[in-house]
Protein backbone atom coordinates (compact mmCIF):
# COMPACT_ATOMS: atom_id res chain seq x y z
CA UNK A 1 0.00 0.00 0.00
CA UNK A 2 3.09 2.18 0.88
CA UNK A 3 4.29 2.55 -2.68
CA UNK A 4 1.22 3.16 -4.66
CA UNK A 5 0.93 5.86 -1.95
CA UNK A 6 4.25 7.41 -2.80
CA UNK A 7 3.50 7.30 -6.59
CA UNK A 8 0.55 9.18 -6.27
CA UNK A 9 1.89 12.03 -4.00
CA UNK A 10 4.77 12.24 -7.03
CA UNK A 11 2.12 12.40 -9.62
CA UNK A 12 -0.27 14.40 -7.79
CA UNK A 13 1.85 16.82 -6.03
CA UNK A 14 5.54 16.68 -6.51
CA UNK A 15 5.25 16.68 -10.04
CA UNK A 16 2.95 19.29 -10.81
CA UNK A 17 4.53 21.83 -7.78
CA UNK A 18 8.08 21.72 -9.87
CA UNK A 19 6.14 22.23 -12.89
CA UNK A 20 4.28 25.22 -12.32
CA UNK A 21 7.38 26.23 -10.25
CA UNK A 22 9.10 25.36 -13.64
CA UNK A 23 6.72 27.29 -15.83
CA UNK A 24 6.75 30.40 -13.26
CA UNK A 25 10.23 30.45 -12.80
CA UNK A 26 10.90 31.19 -16.75
CA UNK A 27 7.80 33.66 -16.88
CA UNK A 28 9.55 35.74 -14.19
CA UNK A 29 12.89 35.27 -15.81
CA UNK A 30 11.19 36.94 -18.88
CA UNK A 31 9.17 39.68 -16.63
CA UNK A 32 12.59 40.72 -15.41
CA UNK A 33 14.13 40.52 -18.63
CA UNK A 34 11.45 43.03 -19.42
CA UNK A 35 12.12 45.25 -16.26
CA UNK A 36 15.62 45.07 -17.35
CA UNK A 37 14.69 47.04 -20.44
CA UNK A 38 12.82 49.85 -18.27
CA UNK A 39 16.36 52.33 -18.08
CA UNK A 40 17.72 51.38 -14.47
CA UNK A 41 20.85 53.67 -14.35
CA UNK A 42 21.48 56.71 -15.70
CA UNK A 43 24.83 59.00 -15.98
CA UNK A 44 25.00 62.30 -14.77
CA UNK A 45 23.29 64.81 -17.71
CA UNK A 46 22.00 62.05 -19.18
CA UNK A 47 18.07 62.55 -20.54
CA UNK A 48 17.67 58.98 -19.37
CA UNK A 49 16.47 58.78 -15.63
CA UNK A 50 17.21 56.16 -13.17
CA UNK A 51 14.33 53.44 -11.99
CA UNK A 52 15.22 55.41 -8.19
CA UNK A 53 15.12 59.11 -10.18
CA UNK A 54 11.58 57.87 -12.01
CA UNK A 55 10.17 56.58 -8.85
CA UNK A 56 11.01 59.35 -6.44
CA UNK A 57 10.13 62.02 -9.14
CA UNK A 58 6.74 60.22 -9.67
CA UNK A 59 6.26 61.00 -5.54
CA UNK A 60 6.72 64.26 -5.72
CA UNK A 61 5.19 65.14 -8.90
CA UNK A 62 2.36 63.62 -11.21
CA UNK A 63 3.66 64.08 -14.96
CA UNK A 64 3.09 67.76 -16.42
CA UNK A 65 3.07 67.11 -20.07
CA UNK A 66 5.70 66.67 -22.61
CA UNK A 67 7.59 63.68 -24.30
CA UNK A 68 10.23 62.77 -21.77
CA UNK A 69 7.66 63.16 -18.77
CA UNK A 70 4.85 60.98 -20.48
CA UNK A 71 7.83 58.56 -21.31
CA UNK A 72 9.02 57.79 -17.90
CA UNK A 73 5.74 57.81 -16.34
CA UNK A 74 4.94 54.75 -18.17
CA UNK A 75 8.20 53.17 -18.02
CA UNK A 76 7.30 53.49 -13.94
CA UNK A 77 3.92 52.05 -14.72
CA UNK A 78 5.22 48.79 -16.59
CA UNK A 79 7.93 48.54 -14.45
CA UNK A 80 5.29 48.34 -11.60
CA UNK A 81 2.85 46.35 -13.30
CA UNK A 82 5.97 43.39 -14.02
CA UNK A 83 6.31 43.28 -10.34
CA UNK A 84 2.98 42.84 -9.75
CA UNK A 85 2.69 39.96 -12.03
CA UNK A 86 6.47 38.54 -10.37
CA UNK A 87 4.48 39.00 -6.89
CA UNK A 88 1.26 37.03 -8.35
CA UNK A 89 3.15 34.08 -9.49
CA UNK A 90 4.70 33.52 -6.53
CA UNK A 91 1.17 33.78 -4.85
CA UNK A 92 0.10 31.02 -6.68
CA UNK A 93 2.46 28.79 -6.10
CA UNK A 94 2.63 29.82 -2.47
CA UNK A 95 -1.28 29.14 -2.44
CA UNK A 96 -0.33 25.72 -4.16
CA UNK A 97 1.72 24.73 -1.84
CA UNK A 98 0.08 25.54 1.53
CA UNK A 99 -2.84 24.37 0.63
CA UNK A 100 -2.09 21.26 -1.19
CA UNK A 101 0.87 19.89 0.92
CA UNK A 102 -1.06 19.70 4.34
CA UNK A 103 -3.00 16.74 2.36
CA UNK A 104 -0.59 15.09 0.86
CA UNK A 105 1.19 14.86 4.67
CA UNK A 106 -1.64 13.52 6.04
CA UNK A 107 -2.00 11.09 3.33
CA UNK A 108 1.30 9.49 4.34
CA UNK A 109 1.32 9.69 7.82
CA UNK A 110 -1.91 7.43 7.27
CA UNK A 111 0.25 5.42 5.39
CA UNK A 112 3.54 5.29 7.56
CA UNK A 113 2.21 5.47 10.92
CA UNK A 114 1.71 1.75 12.51
CA UNK A 115 -1.80 -0.07 13.19
CA UNK A 116 -0.01 -0.26 17.20
CA UNK A 117 1.28 3.72 16.84
CA UNK A 118 -2.23 5.26 16.88
CA UNK A 119 -2.83 6.60 20.67
CA UNK A 120 -6.21 8.84 21.54
CA UNK A 121 -4.17 11.85 21.17
CA UNK A 122 -2.70 10.81 17.63
CA UNK A 123 -6.37 9.66 16.18
CA UNK A 124 -7.90 13.18 17.75
CA UNK A 125 -5.09 15.22 15.89
CA UNK A 126 -5.49 13.01 12.25
CA UNK A 127 -9.41 14.06 12.83
CA UNK A 128 -8.77 17.50 13.19
CA UNK A 129 -5.78 17.48 10.40
CA UNK A 130 -8.47 15.50 8.11
CA UNK A 131 -10.88 18.36 8.33
CA UNK A 132 -8.28 20.83 7.48
CA UNK A 133 -6.44 19.51 4.46
CA UNK A 134 -9.45 18.58 3.07
CA UNK A 135 -11.34 22.21 4.01
CA UNK A 136 -7.96 23.63 2.52
CA UNK A 137 -7.44 21.61 -0.55
CA UNK A 138 -11.17 23.02 -1.40
CA UNK A 139 -9.71 26.42 -0.86
CA UNK A 140 -7.06 26.25 -3.48
CA UNK A 141 -9.62 25.68 -5.95
CA UNK A 142 -11.57 29.01 -5.35
CA UNK A 143 -8.35 31.28 -4.21
CA UNK A 144 -6.71 30.57 -7.63
CA UNK A 145 -9.42 32.63 -9.65
CA UNK A 146 -9.23 35.54 -7.10
CA UNK A 147 -5.59 35.53 -7.50
CA UNK A 148 -6.08 36.11 -11.26
CA UNK A 149 -9.32 38.56 -10.43
CA UNK A 150 -6.64 40.40 -9.07
CA UNK A 151 -3.79 40.50 -11.79
CA UNK A 152 -5.70 40.70 -14.85
CA UNK A 153 -8.75 42.95 -15.60
CA UNK A 154 -8.99 41.26 -18.60
CA UNK A 155 -9.59 37.94 -16.93
CA UNK A 156 -12.26 40.37 -14.62
CA UNK A 157 -14.15 41.53 -17.87
CA UNK A 158 -14.30 37.81 -19.10
CA UNK A 159 -15.57 36.54 -16.17
CA UNK A 160 -17.93 39.48 -15.54
CA UNK A 161 -19.22 38.76 -18.98
CA UNK A 162 -19.33 34.99 -18.55
CA UNK A 163 -21.43 35.86 -15.07
CA UNK A 164 -23.63 37.93 -16.45
CA UNK A 165 -24.57 35.64 -19.75
CA UNK A 166 -25.75 32.92 -16.97
CA UNK A 167 -27.52 35.38 -15.26
CA UNK A 168 -29.53 36.54 -17.96
CA UNK A 169 -29.86 32.51 -19.33
CA UNK A 170 -31.06 31.52 -15.26
CA UNK A 171 -34.07 34.58 -16.12
CA UNK A 172 -35.01 33.06 -19.31
CA UNK A 173 -35.53 29.64 -18.08
CA UNK A 174 -37.91 31.16 -14.88
CA UNK A 175 -41.17 30.75 -15.69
Amino acid sequence: MELPLQVNVLVSFVLPLALTAFLNGVTVSHLVALCSQVPSTSAPGSPTPSHVELTSEERRTPPLGGQASLVRHKDSCRLRRLQHSVQVLRAIVAVYVFCWMPYHVRRLMYCYVSDDGWTGTLYNFYHYFYLVTNTLFYVSSAVTPVLYNVVSSSFRKLFLKALGSLCREHHRMEP
